[in-house]
């Protein structure tokens, strides 16, 4: 059986027809000064898209009649041998079953419809003008049909179902221009399985026989032109080839000499000391004036020089000792100080600045 559209209208469009007692209770509608239509809308039920170039039918199968303040309904002519009671369908069941047997009998008796084609937007409106040349629907029950919509319900149409025109919404007012929106499920798409046919019985597959082994080729039958390149006979050896490892026993490399390094520029002597006889230089103190003998060479007799700062020092610039270092000394306890205070200051600012960070993140939350 194959799978239609649901018709999904409101409960209104669906449940207005009800027991001939209620419905003479009813306010009739001011039809004089409203003009009604009927829109059908076809859109799919998964994305919504609405469902163009999709002949749509109506068939109305009873007439809206006005007594006093209430109304009725009543079959029209062709459709009076269908029997159906259009003033009690009081549920969406009965209303598809009813619609059901007019489809049936509308087709089994030639009756004909109204037709109007769905537009891109999926809309097949029934008023004055359309289609063209329609005088436009009066008050009454229609039947609601279509033709088979390809990738949709099977391939199938929208199930028939009933509507009012006019109609009532959820508030009880009345509509005029009514819209109704059956809803359509896509076909779900079948891929064939590939199919093989069978191997023909009456042609055997080739048979190979295991008493005829394949050709063997010794190495000394293959011919100089299908030799494969890793085969090489035991004796032979092209001659241009030597392996790099290989050095004749003869062949020494010619012994390296290392490169002469220049001697350092050569420097004047310092000047030589000797201090004056019988005078013993103590350990730890600068060493005597210039041109004086050590004390070793006065009791020897024989001069030893000394190789000392000469007294106007290594540029000239006076005096004989290094300088005295220590008394650069002091700065070092300020800017170690300084440094420290500079840290502590850094360190406080950044703790602020992300407790700050903290506080901003946990007010935007």
């Amino acid at each position: 059986m194959k799978w239609r559209f649901a018709a999904v209208l409101t409960a209104v469009v669906l449940f207005l027809m009800s027991s001939p007692a209620m419905v003479m209770a009813a306010v009739a509608p001011d039809l004089a000064n409203n003009p009604i239509s009927l829109e059908i809308y076809l859109k799919s039920v998964s994305d919504q898209k609405p469902i163009p170039n999709v002949k749509v039918t109506i068939y109305k199968v009873a007439d809206m009649m006005v007594v006093g303040d209430g109304f009725y309904f009543k079959l029209t002519s062709e459709f009076s041998g269908t029997g159906v009671d259009v003033n009690n369908i009081d549920t969406a069941a009965v209303n598809l079953t009813d619609a059901a047997d007019m489809l049936a009998y509308a087709g089994a008796n030639g009756i004909a419809g109204i037709s109007q084609t769905t537009d891109q937007y999926g809309k097949a409106l029934f008023d004055v003008g359309s289609p063209a040349g329609f005088a436009g629907i009066t008050p009454g029950i229609y039947l609601v049909c279509s033709d088979d919509i390809p990738g949709y319900n099977d391939n199938g149409p929208i199930q028939e179902f009933l509507v009012a025109v006019p109609n009532k919404d959820a508030d009880g007012k009345w509509v005029y221009r009514l819209t109704a929106s059956p809803k359509a499920d896509p076909s779900p798409v079948v891929t064939p399985m590939p199919s093989t046919p069978p191997p023909s019985p009456s042609t055997p597959p080739p048979s190979v026989s295991p008493s005829t082994p394949p050709p063997s080729i010794s190495p000394s039958t293959v011919p100089p032109s299908h030799i494969p390149p890793s085969y090489i006979p035991p004796s032979y050896v092209p001659p241009s080839y030597i392996p790099p490892s290989y050095i004749p026993p003869s062949y020494a490399p010619p012994a390296s000499t290392p490169p002469t390094i220049p001697p350092p520029a050569s420097y004047p002597p310092r000047p030589s000391y000797a201090p004056p006889s019988g005078t013993a230089t103590p350990q730890g103190t600068a060493a005597p004036p210039s041109g004086t003998a050590s004390p070793a060479a006065a009791s020897s007799g024989t001069p030893t020089p000394y190789y000392t700062v000469p007294p106007g020092g290594p540029n000239g610039s006076g005096g004989g000792n290094l300088p005295q270092t220590g008394m650069l000394n002091w700065p070092i306890p300020i800017l170690s100080s300084t440094g420290l205070v500079f840290f502590s200051v850094g360190w406080i600012m950044l703790k602020n600045r992300k407790k700050n960070d903290e506080d901003g993140d946990a007010l935007d939350e």
